[in-house]
């Protein structure tokens, strides 16, 4: 238990750092990796599952050219033909986005391995298909895809061992057509992958594998088939040809010619049908390749459209909360807003009283025959004359501003027309403010107070 958890730590501090070191593709200067806890998370639990597998960081050259520096696990999963264990190579590779984006897997051969043609989840290149790496989800794993593909691969093995050839005989046709036969025969065992030493003089030979002998034993049925049906061909034959003489004997030259027409028109059908053959595989051949090259091109088009539809939806959000914020400041400035129309209100309903009782003083004078204010005053030169209309002007214009607010309060003026009114009264107040300045400058020059 001691020595699993130093394993374990080990494991866990080499992935950490390899995941450190993987940059992101737009800035070499940033880490790669938006969810680093869940890839290291789903890799530790991946490696506890499957000890073979190695975490590496190597270069990924996508579809479209591009080259993206990305984690990746490498090794066997093992996979079960006939209740016998085989081990299946294997590369996976953890994007910067994981687990947005599925990882990318590919059956990794050895020299020694062919891939099976026209497999159902692997194509020529090693790549793997599969509907838990199409219908990939956040919820998805990495465990859970290898232990997928085991269970896949052991119903229909995607790769056999390629054909050896054996320096003590010469290769006949039938070893050639046996080392292709079925992948559950071709597979190699942990146990036939192991070199074996060589000492003088040579050791006994070892006894193979059970692998191998169940290889070694289709081999020798295939042989004795085609040596069973090579006899009764052999066995045909010679019945056709003895037929054949008794008949040149019996027809003599006719029979001869049209039996070489029979024969010549046989070649000619076989022929066709042989080219027709061909020609199927040809084409069934090129229409896999192209449904390959389609569904990767496809699976990066969709990739980068899952990836631009999180990019918005996170630009969205972001505008989403602006909005909301910029909501509460308008309620909070309209609740201020409507205080103040109260204020306002109250202010106007003030004025108004004052402004009555003004009026009725003005009217209790005026009945008792007063003089007006205007010829109450009284002016000593011209400066003291356009002082006072200075002065009445501005004290004019202050009843205006006031007027104006009040009508804003009442809504009987809108904003635009206010502020247009309040611009041009304000810019005529501060003219004759200034020019009542110089006049009272002018008139202490004067010494006139």
């Amino acid at each position: 238990m001691a020595a699993f958890s130093e394993m374990s730590a080990a494991t866990r501090q080499l992935l950490l750092s390899l995941i450190e070191s993987v940059p992101d593709h737009a800035n070499p200067q940033v880490q790669g990796y938006k969810s680093k806890d869940r890839v290291l998370a789903d890799c530790e639990e991946l490696i506890a599952s499957f000890r073979s597998l190695t975490p590496k960081v190597g270069n990924l050259v996508l579809n479209n050219g591009d080259q993206h520096t990305l984690l990746n696990l490498q090794g066997t999963i093992p996979m079960y033909v006939k209740q016998t264990r085989y081990n299946c190579p294997v590369v996976i590779w953890v994007h910067i986005d994981y687990p947005v984006t599925p990882p990318t897997t590919y059956v990794s051969p050895t020299s020694d391995m062919q891939i099976k043609p026209r497999h159902m989840h692997v194509d020529a290149a090693g790549f793997v298909y599969h509907t838990y790496l199409t219908q990939w989800s956040a919820a998805s794993n990495l465990k859970v895809l290898c232990e997928t593909l085991s269970q896949v691969f052991s119903k229909d093995p995607p790769v056999f061992a390629a054909a050896r050839s054996k320096s003590s005989q010469p290769a006949t046709p039938s070893s050639a057509a046996s080392s292709h036969g079925s992948a559950a025969g071709g597979l190699l065992s942990a146990a036939a992958q192991q070199p074996r030493p060589q000492q003088p003089p040579p050791p006994p030979p070892a006894q193979p594998s059970p692998a191998e002998r169940e290889r070694l034993e289709l081999e020798r049925a295939e042989r004795e088939s085609r040596e069973q049906a090579a006899r009764e061909q052999q066995a045909t034959e010679a019945r056709e040809r003895a037929a054949r003489e008794r008949e040149r004997e019996a027809e003599r030259q006719r029979a001869v010619e049209a039996a070489r027409a029979r024969e010549q028109e046989q070649e000619e059908l076989r022929e066709v049908q042989r080219a027709i053959e061909r020609e199927k595989a040809a084409e069934e051949n090129a229409r896999l390749e192209l449904l390959g090259i389609a569904s990767s091109k496809l699976q990066v088009m969709l990739d980068d459209f899952i990836r631009r539809s999180d990019e918005e939806f996170e630009v969205n959000r972001g505008k989403q909360s602006l909005l909301e914020g910029n909501a509460e400041k308008i309620r909070q400035r309209a609740a201020e807003l409507e205080r103040e129309k109260g204020k306002l209100l109250v202010i106007e309903e003030h004025l108004g009283q004052a402004e009555e009782q003004m009026t009725n003083w003005r009217a209790a004078r005026e009945a008792k025959g007063d003089r007006p204010v205007e010829e109450l005053v009284g002016y000593s030169d011209a400066l003291s004359r356009q002082l006072f209309k200075c002065v009445s002007e501005d004290k004019a214009i202050e009843d205006a501003l006031i007027a104006l607010d009040r009508a804003l309060g009442n809504e009987t003026v809108d904003c635009k027309r206010y502020l247009q009114l309040v611009a041009k009264y304000s810019k005529q107040q501060f003219f004759v403010k200034e020019l009542a300045n110089k006049i009272v400058s002018k008139r202490r020059q004067l010494g006139v107070f």
